[in-house]
C-alpha cells in the first residue's frame, strides 16, 4: 500500500462503521426519545492503519451521534463536536 492509501484507511473505517451503525441505531429508538425529538448513540469503532514495519496498528474510540428533530424543515444537520471519548474497561485494555 502507498502512504496516501494508508492515510485514508482510518477515515474509510469510520465511514463504514457509521454507514452500518446508523440504520441499526434508528430502528431501536425508544418512545420517550421520539417524543422529545432527541437521542444520543455511542458507537465504538476501531481505526486501523499500517505501521512503519507494515504491521497493523489500531485504536479503539467511540463515535457519539446525536439525533435531534428539526422544527424548521425536513433535513439533516451535521455538527462535529470536539470532546473526550468514553472508553469501556475492555476498550482501555485493548488499546494498551
Amino acid at each position: 500500500m502507498t502512504a496516501n492509501t494508508n492515510s485514508r484507511l482510518p477515515l474509510w473505517c469510520l465511514l463504514v462503521s457509521v454507514w452500518i451503525a446508523l440504520p441499526l441505531s434508528l430502528t431501536g429508538m425508544p418512545t420517550e426519545a421520539k417524543a422529545h425529538g432527541h437521542r444520543e448513540q455511542i458507537i465504538p469503532i476501531v481505526g486501523v492503519t499500517l505501521g512503519q514495519g507494515q504491521e497493523p496498528t489500531g485504536m479503539v474510540t467511540n463515535l457519539l451521534l446525536t439525533f435531534e428533530e428539526r422544527t424548521d424543515r425536513d433535513g439533516l444537520a451535521i455538527h462535529f463536536r470536539s470532546a473526550p471519548g468514553r472508553f469501556s474497561p475492555l476498550a482501555q485494555t485493548a488499546v494498551q
